[in-house]
């Protein structure tokens, strides 16, 4: 035999025996790796539950902070409103002050042009 004739034969060897290797190792491994994907796909499904929990505990939070804003701003707003109130009564107050006033300023106006006739 020549020499390609040897390279061939070792390389059909080889390379035949590296494919049955690999189909052994394939068969034997399925099952294995069938369970490592199963395990992988619970502890992802653990890890997204956890991280939905946090982010549910997290959004409860914020709503409670908010619904505590909202309260203390409406607290805030009922004590303007008491003061725009007290502020109104006293412009009322003032108003009929100047009113009386102008009437009385109109009447000394009248007796004074009155009296210098």
């Amino acid at each position: 035999m020549k020499i390609e004739a040897y390279t061939i034969t070792i390389l059909v060897g080889v390379l035949g025996s590296s494919v049955i290797s690999a189909l052994i190792v394939w068969i034997a491994n399925r099952g294995k790796t069938k369970a490592e994907v199963k395990n992988i796909a619970a502890e992802t499904s653990n890890v997204i539950a956890e991280t939905y929990g946090k982010m549910f505990e997290d959004l409860k939070d914020q709503i409670k902070y908010q619904g505590d804003q909202i309260k203390a701003l409406q607290q805030r707003e009922l004590e303007y409103l008491k003061i725009i109130h007290g502020h109104q009564e006293t412009e009322r107050e003032l108003r009929a002050q100047i009113k009386a006033l102008e009437i009385k300023l109109s009447l000394r106006i009248t007796k004074i042009e009155t009296d210098n006739q």
